[in-house]
């Protein structure tokens, strides 16, 4: 599941949708799917549901956002909907990798 967190902008969110079909076709041993936090649709919940009707017992969640923003926000937002995505399924596994930071705020200061 490849979470991103959402934008206004078309294109930011088309290519998030392309960088899943990349991911895809690199590994199509796996099932992928991908969803937004926010701004953006399809969400992570919908992204979710789908892996679970198709049969899904463990769920790797991949957050793939530049910018944490804030040592919380990212983190906290999608461990939660994992969390009580989790809740609502009844079994399986959820795993949430932690977002990478790749351009945290501590860097920006720099």
């Amino acid at each position: 599941m490849l979470c991103g967190h959402g934008s206004r902008d078309a294109g930011a969110v088309r290519e998030f949708g392309e960088l899943a079909e990349a991911v895809r076709k690199l590994m199509p041993e796996y099932d992928v799917e991908h969803g937004f936090l926010e701004f953006a649709r399809p969400v992570i919940r919908t992204g979710l549901d789908a892996l679970r009707e198709r049969g899904a017992a463990n769920i790797l969640a991949l957050p793939g956002m530049l910018f944490s923003a804030g040592p919380n926000h990212v983190a906290y937002d999608n461990c939660n909907l994992g969390l009580f995505y989790h809740d609502l399924a009844h079994g399986g596994e959820y795993s949430l990798i932690p977002n990478s930071g790749v351009f945290d705020q501590g860097s920006m200061d720099a």
